[in-house]
């Protein structure tokens, strides 16, 4: 199993660890001699070796969780390829059942489980396309009808180009609803065909911003 490292956080956690150790900032002698029991400043060198303990041990660490999170999504299967939206309306009609029996509690907690994981995902997506602003994104998705399309999307543009119903409050009131009902559904604004268009974070495999191309299994 192939495992990601995010390396800002491995940094993060092995700096984290390395200004806890003592030995970081400072030393004690406890060589026989005048300067017994006394301290002194960390030398470079010490703090690097105490560092690349800590990094060492943060990325054992760091590789751990991400199995552990690799397994957990794998034990939830197909649940976790379908849509936020999907996921809470099977989550809500299992909830408000008259009866539940232990299979039914095993779905709900499955059903609670991937709705986590997948709404992580989508915001993880929505914040990549966001980040583009006044830039353009290229979202590669699958349609309704099981075709591939990739999209140039201006983030930024949408806003400024809303007009009519729209812009009015009760738009905005429609607006939040969709959004309510339909949170794996993103507007955004299609450079090409210069119109508003509604993207299915969930079928979302790639999105290249800024840059970089980040892949996701839809």
């Amino acid at each position: 199993m192939h495992t990601i490292i995010n390396r800002s956080d491995l940094m993060r956690l092995a700096w984290t660890w390395a200004r806890q150790e003592l030995a970081y900032s400072f030393i004690y002698d406890w060589t026989p001699g005048p300067t017994y029991g006394q301290r002194r400043t960390a030398t470079v060198s010490e703090k690097r070796s105490i560092f690349a303990d800590c990094l060492r041990k943060a990325w054992a660490e760091m590789k751990a969780r991400a199995q552990q999170w690799a397994a957990h999504i794998d034990s939830l299967g197909a649940l976790v390829e379908r849509s936020s939206a999907s996921l809470l309306a099977e989550l809500n009609d299992s909830e408000n059942r008259s009866h539940i029996d232990a299979d039914g509690w095993a779905r709900i907690e499955a059903l609670r489980a991937a709705l986590s994981v997948v709404r992580e995902r989508e915001a993880e997506k929505r914040e990549l396309i966001a980040s583009a602003k006044g830039r353009f994104c290229a979202v590669t998705f699958t349609k309704k009808d099981g075709t591939e399309r990739t999209m140039q999307v201006q983030p930024a543009a949408l806003h400024s180009r809303l007009k009519g119903d729209a812009a009015t409050d009760a738009g905005k009131r429609a607006a939040e609803s969709r959004r309510a009902s339909h949170p794996n559904l993103l507007p955004v604004w299609d450079a090409q065909k210069r119109a508003a268009r509604s993207i299915n974070l969930a079928t979302v495999t790639r999105i290249a911003v800024d840059g970089r191309e980040h892949l996701f299994r839809a």
